[in-house]
């Protein structure tokens, strides 16, 4: 229950970041063309987690295989070039907001917005507690809520302590 609660907060705030930064149309989207871009753009955003996360350990996929920093930045780069967003600035009763409008519809949309929630959570206050869960069989990121955390939810804790009972008893 608690990973469906965490994933539930990481996919509404994402999604509220999204929003705040650009000012997407409220029309349903085409769909996705090419999942090939949006591949790409998710191994890019697992290459920076994992450069963020240095020197702690990346996820295990990661150690595996990696785009080179300078690939991950131009990927996330010309998908939110792609973008081409205007700055825009509202001041009313609750104060001054800034955000993006933007003309690109459909898949350069869906690209640029991912693009550019990836790049505004590495660069914002919490990416210095952004770590990779180390149980095993697990390839997730998360932040860390507490100093001693090393595991993205409770049944990766249980995992990891299982695997290393197991292991203590081949000894």
């Amino acid at each position: 229950m608690e990973g469906r609660r965490d994933r539930a907060v990481v996919v509404e705030s994402v999604q509220r970041q999204a929003r705040s930064v650009l000012a997407v149309r409220q029309r349903p989207l085409a769909g996705i063309e090419a999942p090939g871009v949006v591949s790409a753009l998710r191994f890019a955003a697992r290459s920076a987690f994992a450069a963020t996360v240095s020197p702690h350990p990346p996820s295990r996929v990661e150690r595996q295989q990696r785009m080179s920093d300078t690939e991950a930045a131009s990927v996330l780069q010309s998908a939110i070039a792609a973008l081409r967003p205007h700055p825009t600035v509202t001041i009313d009763d609750t104060g001054v907001r800034r955000g993006f409008q933007t003309a690109a519809q459909d898949q350069k949309l869906i690209e640029g917005v991912l693009a550019l929630a990836v790049v505004e959570f590495l660069t914002g206050p919490l990416a210095s507690r952004l770590r990779s869960c180390q149980a095993p069989r697990c390839v997730r990121y998360f932040v860390q809520d507490h100093g001693r955390q090393q595991w993205c939810k409770t049944s990766c804790g249980n995992r990891a302590r299982a695997a290393r009972f197991a292991d203590q008893r081949r000894d």
